[in-house]
């Protein structure tokens, strides 16, 4: 069952099977951090337990901007 949490995204650790294989321009990931800034995140990132660490499966550049 989903449950959503507010939680420091500095405690999240990465996905390190990330389908992401080419990485964003820097011009993207800044206008990612802008849009951040100024609204908040609209969808959070979405992430699963393990061994008690939260790991992302979905929104890794959200989490890191």
């Amino acid at each position: 069952m989903a449950e959503l949490r507010s939680v420091d995204p500095r405690t999240l650790m990465l996905n390190p099977a990330n389908p992401r294989r080419t990485p964003a321009p820097k011009a993207m990931d800044d206008q990612l951090v802008a849009s951040i800034v100024a609204i908040g995140v609209i969808q959070p990132p979405r992430v699963k337990e393990l061994d008690g660490t939260l790991v992302v499966i979905a929104g890794n550049r959200r989490t890191q901007a």
